[in-house]
């Protein structure tokens, strides 16, 4: 028996990652960006603070 909170991994969803990567990266290209993006803000939150301080 599974634990109630453990979710088991869909081992044909992995498989399937495996079969068609450029189409998993596609799927995840869209977060990507957005985590380069949040990246992108932070750093220049912290050019601008830099600049209020100098």
């Amino acid at each position: 028996m599974m634990p109630s909170g453990f979710v088991q991994p869909d081992y044909s969803e992995i498989k399937k990652i495996r079969i068609f990567p450029k189409v998993h990266k596609i799927k995840n290209s869209h977060l990507l960006n957005f985590k380069i993006l949040q990246v992108l803000l932070i750093k220049f939150q912290m050019i601008r603070i830099g600049w209020i301080q100098a």
